[in-house]
């Protein structure tokens, strides 16, 4: 189920105005982390921004912009798990790296600022600070392999994950579908739709999703990089995620929300 294609315009204007605002916010973080470099909630305010813009950027078709930002959210993913740490010429890559970003948002698809010498420069100036591939991910979806996560473990085990959307989630331009393919990229996902919710058919709402989806997710992921595939969509909607007990020990830790 996908927004009418009537509202898609609207949708990709307010993921522009959005983004200017996080884009301030982010700037602002990175200032912070100059002269606050251990302060941990900066760090999270900065991953939340940069991960928001991708997978809004990659919702609404702006892949090569999301692509782009991925670097930047995998490089505070690893500050945020103690891998990296934050120092001047990061916080100077990641601002040079945002005024990057708002060159691709003026653009219809990001593609030449993204294909520029200066967004290759970023990247490369990057890859060399952190240790990150040469090669970076042609799609912006996390992998293990890539960036690892927080915590996590060194086989896969898996995890029950229950995703109901709320009302406001399409009409906020989110597909779901897509938060589903982001899922199935962390590893192996077995998935059932539940359409219980759904109304008559003279008492549906277009931009409303009435389907729910009950999971199981294998991966070597930790729980942290799971519940980042919502972080954009948390408020609304409806989320579980907990470890599968066919495959994890009884002892191991809940999340719920």
């Amino acid at each position: 189920m996908e927004p009418p294609p009537n509202s898609i315009d609207k949708y990709k204007q307010a993921f522009h105005e959005e983004a200017r605002e996080i884009l301030v916010d982010l700037e602002s973080a990175l200032l912070e982390l100059n002269e606050n470099s251990g302060d941990k909630e900066l760090v999270g305010r900065a991953f939340r921004a940069l991960h928001t813009i991708k997978g809004s950027g990659a919702m609404f078709g702006f892949d090569k912009l999301a692509a782009f930002t991925h670097n930047l959210e995998t490089a505070f993913d690893g500050v945020r798990s103690g891998r990296l740490s934050i120092t001047p010429e990061l916080v100077d890559l990641a601002l040079a790296a945002l005024d990057q970003i708002k060159t691709m948002l003026e653009e219809p698809d990001g593609g030449t600022a993204a294909n520029s010498s200066a967004a290759t420069g970023i990247l490369a100036k990057l890859r060399h600070l952190t240790g990150m591939p040469e090669a970076p991910p042609a799609k912006p979806a996390p992998t293990p392999p890539a960036s690892p996560p927080a915590g996590a473990p060194g086989l896969p085990r898996g995890w029950k994950i229950h995703f109901s959307p709320g009302p406001d989630l399409m009409r906020n331009g989110t597909n779901p579908l897509l938060l589903l393919r982001e899922l199935k990229e962390l590893g192996t996902l077995r998935s059932t739709a539940s359409m219980a919710a759904v109304p008559p058919i003279g008492e549906l709402e277009p931009e409303r999703c009435y389907i729910s989806w009950d999971m199981v997710l294998t991966t070597s992921a930790a729980r942290e990089a799971i519940r980042d595939v919502f972080i954009f969509v948390e408020d609304c909607c409806e989320r579980t995620i907990e470890p599968d007990s066919a495959q994890a020990s009884a002892s191991s830790p809940q999340y719920r929300r």
